[in-house]
């Protein structure tokens, strides 16, 4: 992996083990930008990848994980850089808190698709400089916000199913 230089975008999908490590001691190239990962199970624990080292790191998405998505919220692994977090396709996670993404001065954008058990969004697990949230089919978040405001989540832009709330 430490070879390929030039790499800037990293798309896994569809794989039901990926057995070996990305590199030896996660090397991952150093111009990476984007990453996607869908319906894969990487057996090498997400703290070793070194995604803190990738300083053009601006975009991730992950799809069908629920524990690199746990332990992402729950320790500080991602890069400052990142601007752009999309989790799409959770069946497990009811609740998103923790502080692994509150460092993250430069995220703009979260997008929150698909968490069929999802009930709670914690402001504190939201980093200061998020400007858009979108939520989308996550039935009981929006129905357990319809009756409440969502006044505790200081976001110039909350978007759910397409719709502008605030």
């Amino acid at each position: 992996m430490e070879t390929l230089t030039s790499l800037e975008h990293l798309s896994l999908s569809y794989l039901p083990k990926l057995p070996l490590p990305l590199c030896e001691r996660a090397c991952l190239p150093p111009k990476l930008r984007t990453i996607c990962i869908e319906s894969v199970r990487i057996t090498t624990p997400i703290f070793e990848w070194g995604l803190q080292r990738l300083t053009a790191f601006s975009n991730l998405s992950i799809a069908g994980d629920d524990d690199i998505v746990n332990t992402l919220l729950k320790e500080r692994l991602l890069p400052i850089s990142l601007m752009f977090l999309n989790i799409y396709n959770l069946s497990e996670m009811k609740s998103f808190e923790g502080k692994g993404l509150r460092h993250l001065s430069s995220l703009e954008t979260l997008c929150l698709y698909d968490f069929l058990r999802l009930e709670y969004l914690s402001e504190d697990t939201l980093p200061s400089s998020l400007k858009i949230l979108r939520i989308a089919k996550c039935p009981l978040l929006e129905a357990r916000y319809k009756t409440q405001r969502w006044e505790h989540l200081s976001i110039p832009v909350l978007e759910i199913n397409d719709e502008v709330i605030i």
